[in-house]
């Protein structure tokens, strides 16, 4: 479950941190531009975290848990095929209009993800579901900054 939750809300804080450096060094962006793109990333929050639980709730009506994993499964498909689709972009390839697209649609998919996670939590463990969230988000959170520190050490001691 923790790699789940790893795999969605890792990546979301992993974006948000570097997603500005990434557009200015790839698409030679000025930051202001690249700040106001990438924060497209992070807004998405807003609405896309619920729309996640909501669609797991859908399968919950019709299929029970199988249908919570079922929503779960496909969720982190969509995003995965997102995110491979967005890291092939370029600067040759792809136009501001081009990117923003693909981010948006990664950044809702990443973040339904993160809301189809936190509606399987309660079948983890029933009788302790505090005990189940606690440890899908600690167990996620150690591995996801140590990623991010390596990531940032690299970038700034190889240049």
């Amino acid at each position: 479950m923790f790699l789940c939750y790893m795999f969605s809300f890792g990546v979301e804080l992993i974006v948000n941190g570097n997603i500005v450096t990434y557009f200015v060094e790839t698409f030679h962006m000025p930051p202001s531009k690249a700040s106001t793109i990438g924060s497209v990333f992070g807004l998405l929050n807003i609405c896309m975290r619920s729309l996640g639980g909501f669609w797991s709730d859908m399968y919950n009506v019709k299929f029970g848990i199988t249908g919570r994993l079922w929503a779960l499964f496909q969720q982190t498909s969509i995003m995965g095929i997102c995110l491979i689709i967005f890291s092939g972009l370029t600067k040759d390839n792809s136009n501001d209009g081009g990117l923003l697209l693909s981010l948006i649609f990664w950044g809702a998919f990443t973040n339904m993800t993160e809301g189809g996670t936190f509606a399987v939590v309660p079948y983890v463990i029933p009788t302790a579901v505090g005990l189940s969230l606690s440890l899908s988000l600690s167990l996620f959170l150690f591995p996801s900054l140590c990623f991010s520190h390596t990531h940032t050490h690299l970038r700034t001691h190889t240049r």
